[in-house]
């Protein structure tokens, strides 16, 4: 239980709080939850992803382990997506935002690992029950 707090815990941490975003030819440092689907953000060589984003321009090998735990860079360019919290290689991005920050990859991973950790194994029902048996029967005084 304590290794899936630590792991939500290490989640929150991949993302920037902060994105650049591209608005009317500026760029502008935002919080990321004022970011919109559609809006457009500039992702810097060796920086983390802000948000999940589909690539507008420029090309990059996109670390992912973070996220997926793919052990080799990917090669992404335009068209393709690309996940909050991931790292960014050589190359400058700009992103389309295709979901906001509350739906994002990292989000969404966490609110499926709190809910795992809301929601007990039926095994483990099964060793609760078991348990309190066993503790039932076993009479401190012998029975002869």
């Amino acid at each position: 239980m304590d290794r899936a707090r630590n792991a939500v815990r290490a989640l929150m941490g991949l993302a920037p709080a902060e994105a650049t975003l591209l608005h009317e030819g500026h760029e502008e440092r935002v919080p990321v939850a004022n970011l919109g689907v559609g809006d457009h953000i500039v992702v810097r060589p060796v920086s983390v992803c802000p948000m999940d984003g589909r690539i507008l321009e420029g090309r990059s090998a996109i670390n992912q382990a973070p996220v997926t735990g793919e052990s080799t860079p990917v090669e992404r360019g335009l068209g393709d997506d690309v996940y909050a919290g991931t790292i960014n290689g050589s190359g400058a991005l700009t992103l389309e935002v295709t979901r906001l920050a509350q739906d994002n990859t990292i989000a969404r991973i966490m609110h499926m690992v709190e809910e795992a950790q809301s929601q007990r194994a039926p095994r483990s029902d099964l060793w609760i029950a078991l348990r309190a048996y066993t503790r039932r029967s076993s009479s401190p005084v012998p029975c002869w």
